[in-house]
C-alpha cells in the first residue's frame, strides 16, 4: 500500500501516515493509553507498536519506515524488506551515514508539524459540536500550525467514537464574509484518504479525516436537512512570542480593520 510521505528526507511530508495508530479517545469518558507525542519519533513508535507489537526496531531507520509505511507482507520477511528499503535509500542518498543522519533529523521534528493525528484526549484546540437533528457530532482538531491546517472527523455523540461518513453529506469550503480573501470560491472537500488514492472501503473504521484551513468557512450539506455552517478557528501564537517578534522590528500603528460605507 502506498504511503503519504517520503521517508528519511528533510522535506518529509507533514501528513500522518495512512492506517496509523490514531486513538479513538477525545471525548469525555474516553481513556487514552498513549500519552506523549512530542516528536516524530513518538508518533512513529506509536504507529509501529500498533501494527507490529512484537517487533523490536534495530535502528532509527526501522522506526521511521514502520511509522510512515504500512507493511503488509509476511512477518518472517519484515527484516529483509527493511534491509531492502535501507539499500534503496543508501543508493539514493549516497551513504549509510547520510541516511541515518537524515532519519535522526526527521524523527526529532516536533509532532506539531504533522497533520492528521487524531486527538488522544483533551488537547488544546480540539472542538466537539453536535450536528443538529443528528446522532453525530463534528470534531475539529489541529493539524500543522505552520501550514494553517485543521482537521475534521465525525463522532458518534453517544459513544464518543470516531466514525467514517455516517450519513450522506457533502462538505464544501465557501467564502467567509468576514475574510473574503480566504477561499473566494466554492470548493468541495473530500477525505484525506481519497486525496491519497484510497477508496472509501479501504479506510479503517474511525480513520476518515478531512483537511481544513484556519479561518475558512465550511458548509455541511445533508439531504432533507438544513445545511450546517461553521468557521474554523484561527490559531494565534502566545502573546509573549508575538511581543518578541514585534521587539525585533519597528512597528507602524495601523488599525486592524476599517469600516467601509
Amino acid at each position: 500500500m502506498s504511503t503519504r510521505r517520503g521517508p528519511v528526507t528533510k522535506g518529509a511530508s507533514r501528513y500522518a501516515p495512512y492506517h496509523s495508530a490514531r486513538s479513538s479517545a477525545g471525548v469525555a469518558g474516553s481513556t487514552a493509553t498513549i500519552t506523549t507525542r512530542n516528536n516524530w519519533r513518538d508518533v512513529c513508535m506509536e504507529i509501529m507498536r500498533k501494527q507490529l507489537p512484537d517487533f523490536e526496531p534495530r535502528n532509527d531507520f526501522d522506526i521511521m519506515m514502520l511509522g510512515t509505511t504500512r507493511y503488509s507482507g509476511a512477518r518472517a520477511k519484515l527484516e529483509t524488506w527493511l534491509d531492502e528499503q535501507l539499500a534503496i535509500h543508501i543508493n539514493t542518498r549516497g551513504s549509510y551515514e547520510v541516511v541515518m543522519e537524515q532519519t535522526r533529523e526527521a524523527l526529532a521534528m516536533p509532532s506539531s508539524t504533522i497533520t492528521g493525528l487524531k486527538p488522544l484526549g483533551s488537547e488544546c484546540g480540539v472542538f466537539l459540536r453536535p450536528i443538529p437533528h443528528s446522532s453525530y457530532s463534528i470534531r475539529l482538531f489541529p493539524g500543522c500550525l505552520e501550514a494553517r491546517e485543521y482537521c475534521l472527523d465525525f463522532i458518534n455523540t453517544r459513544t464518543g467514537l470516531p466514525v467514517n461518513s455516517p450519513f450522506k453529506f457533502e462538505l464544501w469550503a465557501i467564502p467567509n464574509p468576514s475574510l473574503p480573501w480566504i477561499g473566494g470560491s466554492f470548493e468541495r472537500v473530500v477525505a484525506m484518504e481519497r486525496m491519497f488514492g484510497f477508496s472509501k472501503d479501504e479506510a479503517p473504521p474511525g480513520e476518515e479525516t478531512f483537511l481544513l484551513r484556519d479561518g475558512q468557512t465550511y458548509l455541511l450539506k445533508r439531504p432533507g436537512r438544513k445545511d450546517v455552517r461553521f468557521t474554523v478557528p484561527v490559531r494565534r501564537r502566545p502573546l509573549a512570542a508575538a511581543a518578541a517578534q514585534v521587539d525585533e522590528v519597528d512597528q507602524l500603528d495601523l488599525p486592524e480593520s476599517v469600516v467601509v460605507a
